[in-house]
């Protein structure tokens, strides 16, 4: 009988950078371009925030993140934007910061991806903007494996 088990990530993706440059505290949303599970049908994902805060946010504040299906072959998604914020149904967790300056870097796991195309959006609900440019959010992905 076979064994069923995790497989390996994917190579990790960039899939939120400069669209993170100077995201404003406490309400600035960021989405990414539309992603494509159509063909790959990966079940989960494991996403990586990385930051550096030139002033540091209040401990325990959180970077927000939102999954956004398309159910139409990535002609319609649901409302989120940089001035939406997605129904709270779609909300994924949430990236918590530490009160330090420098690198942060945090790791969401398990993030249930849908059968097809789909967006992230992030919303910086922490008390500090975050800085000019070198942050980002990275997905990798994975699937179940018989060995």
């Amino acid at each position: 009988m076979a064994t069923i088990q995790l497989g390996p990530y994917s190579s990790p993706n960039v899939v939120l950078s400069t669209e993170l440059n100077s995201l404003a505290a406490t309400t600035g949303k960021a989405i990414s371009a539309g992603l494509d599970n159509g063909s790959l049908l990966n079940l989960w994902a494991d996403l990586e925030l990385s930051v550096n805060f030139a002033v540091a946010p209040t401990a325990g504040t959180v970077v927000e993140l939102y999954l956004l299906p398309s159910i139409d072959a990535g002609v319609t998604f649901p409302d989120g934007g940089t001035s939406v914020l997605p129904q709270s149904s779609l909300y994924v967790a949430g990236f918590v910061v530490r009160a330090v300056t420098g690198l942060q870097v945090m790791v969401v796991r398990g993030v249930v991806l849908p059968p097809g195309d789909y967006k992230y959006l992030v919303q910086n609900t922490t008390n500090k903007a975050f800085p000019a440019s070198g942050s980002t959010v990275r997905e990798a992905t994975y699937q179940m494996q018989s060995v």
